[in-house]
Formats: C-alpha cells, sequence, structure tokens
C-alpha cells in the first residue's frame, strides 16, 4: 500500500469539491498549491486548495 497526497479545491460559492492533482509526497502537494496561490491570489477569495491523504 503506498500513500498519495491529493491536492483538492472546495469552493465556497457551489461548495463543490475535486481533485486537482496528485502527488508522491506531501513537499510537492504543499509547495504546488503555495506556487499557484502566489499566481493567482484573487482565485483565494472563492476557492480554497488544500491536501488529502489517502492510501492506494
Amino acid at each position: 500500500m503506498s500513500t498519495v497526497y491529493e491536492v483538492r479545491c472546495h469552493e465556497t460559492g457551489d461548495g463543490s469539491d475535486y481533485l486537482i492533482r496528485a502527488f508522491q509526497t506531501l513537499q510537492e502537494a504543499e509547495a504546488y498549491i503555495r506556487r499557484r496561490n502566489e499566481e493567482r491570489p484573487q482565485d483565494e477569495l472563492y476557492e480554497h486548495w488544500y491536501v488529502n491523504m489517502s492510501s492506494v
């Protein structure tokens, strides 16, 4: 069994939640979110990106 770190998005407007991308390490997933937030800070007003750990 291995661990996958999913970057997910929760939209405040309609409550939807969906998978953006999966990574092998937590550090990669967190760095992806950090870069995205730096590039598109206005999106944080209505989208919350977070990491979900899952086993496959």
